[in-house]
């Protein structure tokens, strides 16, 4: 991705079918629409008004297994603590994610949204 995000404040989400928009106000005033594509995977929890970004990123192999595990059960589940998924398609997905077939995208508030998509494209869409 282009910016870190830092600071950013997330400022719409939209979906449909399986494309997420995500748009963040950076501390400029400048607009970035990040476009996730082939979506399989998307939570959002505590969504208010001025949701501030500590950091936003992508899990990939570099990333511990158990760490892309934890995302995974939390956003295939409504409590963060019991997944829907299967063993086999648990384990699907990390492996996916740690082969960069898929991306585990994370927004780490410091206030208000958390967000994690597990999609395929990720675009950057900037003014």
């Amino acid at each position: 991705m282009k910016n870190n995000y830092h600071d950013s404040s997330l400022v719409a989400i939209g979906s449909a079918d399986d494309r997420v928009t995500l748009t963040l106000m950076l501390l400029d005033g400048v607009t970035v629409s990040l476009v996730l594509l082939e979506s399989e995977l998307f939570r959002v929890c505590d969504y208010i008004i001025g949701n501030s970004t500590s950091r936003l990123f992508m899990m990939d192999g570099k990333y511990d297994v158990a760490e892309i595990e934890k995302k995974i059960l939390w956003v295939s589940s409504l409590d963060g603590v019991t997944t829907y998924l299967s063993k086999r398609m648990m384990d699907s997905y990390v492996s996916r994610v740690t082969s960069q077939e898929l991306s585990l995208l994370v927004l780490e508030p410091s206030w208000g949204a958390e967000v994690v998509v597990l999609c395929r494209v990720v675009d950057e869409v900037w003014p």
